[in-house]
């Protein structure tokens, strides 16, 4: 029997491809997992920007490859006006002086951070064409891109949570004040630690006034809802419904202080509302007047560019200009952190994201209210 020497030198061409396969075989054992570590991140972030609702309507900054952890924007000034001059005389110098908003990215100044990690066996990337790991890619990229989706949303909407609110029992009492309006949604109502949010009635969210049916009229509660800071606030003029008066309305809110909305945001109830009506241009009857600015536009109404989504609640619609009103900070996006486990040939990987948000302009966006089933005027 020959030894391995003995070979090198008879068959020196067979011996440099043996060398070949060899470093080829290495190279496959040793990155196997690091090639899918790559490719999952990729596709994992794809996934999630390209499901994303929320991010075509803010501006997006992202310090990813930078020391800092935050932004300084100019908060919105008030318009300058010119003064008369009359003949003979000077202008005097307005000076110009500007106050920043801070966006940071600390937790402890509102940012937000989740994480999510995952198990990737070699055996599973050996049996990757059945599209294992595609579908978990899929649902991972998916579910980062919901969880942004809902923080995106309640600051468009310039949401606050209110869990705790109690309002003693009175008979006398037949319509409850909220402490904080405009109300955005009655998310549960509790009586004697029932739930009896169906008892609901009917809720002015202009007034931030809410009645129950006859069962819990005058009864002790406890209230969970949320409400908006929004400062420009068109109040609904038919109520229950989404008019073209509504719209225009909110419109000239924000245009009456020069600044212009592009986008109307709904959701499906408010489409259905507004589909009905002879105003609304499809975006899909070939008119070729709608030139959207943005994906998910479906036709155009008031003037405005019309996107649905069942993140935006029923009861309410936004206008707003998507590259003026909010800013979402992040950090390179999803970032992830690998363990190797060779005791179990696996590998897992730990995902991270972490964003805030700031208004850059108030004026840019108003919020028409009380267009919901049981809007109403208390």
């Amino acid at each position: 029997m020959k030894t391995i020497e003995q070979l090198a030198r008879d068959n020196p061409v067979l011996m440099e491809e043996l060398s070949k396969t060899n470093e080829k075989l290495a190279i496959t054992i040793t990155t196997d997992i690091p090639d899918w570590e790559l490719k999952i991140i990729s596709a994992v972030e794809k996934v999630a920007i390209e499901s994303s609702e929320g991010r075509k309507l803010v501006r997006i900054r992202d310090l990813k490859g930078e020391k800092a952890n935050a932004v300084w924007i100019p908060k919105e000034q008030t318009p300058i006006e010119p003064d008369d001059i009359p003949e003979g005389t000077t202008v005097t110098p307005v000076k110009i002086g500007i106050d920043p908003i801070e966006i940071s990215l600390e937790i402890s100044k509102g940012a937000k951070r989740v994480g999510k990690g995952i198990s990737l066996s070699q055996d599973l990337i050996d049996d990757a064409y059945i599209d294992i790991v595609d579908i978990s890619l899929q649902n991972l990229g998916k579910g980062f891109a919901s969880w942004e989706d809902k923080q995106i949303f309640s600051a468009l909407l310039r949401e606050v949570d209110v869990p705790d609110e109690d309002f003693a029992g009175n008979v006398a009492v037949t319509v409850y004040q909220l402490a904080h309006l405009p109300s955005l949604q009655i998310i549960k109502i509790l009586a004697d630690a029932v739930d009896v949010t169906s008892h609901l009635e009917k809720h002015d969210m202009k007034n931030g006034k809410f009645k129950m049916d006859a069962d819990y009229s005058g009864k002790t509660l406890h209230v969970h809802y949320t409400y908006t800071t929004h400062s420009l606030v068109q109040d609904a003029i038919t109520k229950k419904a989404l008019a073209y008066g509504d719209v225009s309305g909110a419109f000239y809110l924000s245009r009456n202080l020069y600044e212009v909305p592009r986008i109307l945001v709904v959701s499906p109830r408010g489409f259905a509302d507004i589909i009905a009506d002879t105003k609304y241009i499809s975006a899909f009857v070939g008119t070729g007047r709608i030139s959207p600015i943005i994906s998910n536009v479906v036709g155009e109404f008031a003037g405005l560019q019309v996107i649905v989504t069942t993140r935006m609640p029923e009861n309410c619609s936004l206008e707003l200009d998507p590259q003026r009103f909010l800013m979402m900070l992040l950090k390179g996006g999803m970032y992830e952190k690998p363990k190797d486990n060779p005791e179990s040939d696996s590998h897992d990987m730990y995902f991270y994201e972490r964003l805030n948000f700031g208004v850059v302009n108030a004026s840019s966006a108003s919020i028409i209210v009380n267009i919901g089933a049981k809007s109403a005027s208390l």
